[in-house]
């Protein structure tokens, strides 16, 4: 669930992840008492900045910001369609993804 910091800012906070899993590709552990927070912040029209924050006191000393990126609309980015028809999803299966797992 999230909540509007103010007319630029969305703040999520989400707990209860599965230890298991790692914060990131280099294999950095976590707690299910870690508190991840993530903001979305609108700098302008075309730029979106996001900003995630751990809080683990059982692994970590501290909370660390884990991960901080920036975004760029594209007014050129094309869409691809996508499947919403499950006729045409089962099409999709039988033309495509079932020869694909075949030559494995």
């Amino acid at each position: 669930m999230g909540t509007w910091l103010d007319d630029s800012t969305f703040v999520v906070q989400s707990t209860g992840s599965d230890e298991r899993s790692w914060l990131e590709y280099y294999g950095h552990p976590h707690s299910t008492a870690a508190l991840f927070e993530e903001r979305y912040h609108r700098l302008d029209q075309d730029n979106l900045e996001v900003t995630m924050t751990v809080t683990d006191p059982q692994v970590y000393t501290r909370p660390f910001v884990a991960m901080k990126q920036k975004f760029v609309r594209s007014t050129k980015q094309e869409l691809e369609e996508q499947m919403c028809v499950p006729s045409e999803a089962l099409e999709y299966f039988k033309t495509i993804a079932a020869p694909a797992a075949l030559d494995k």
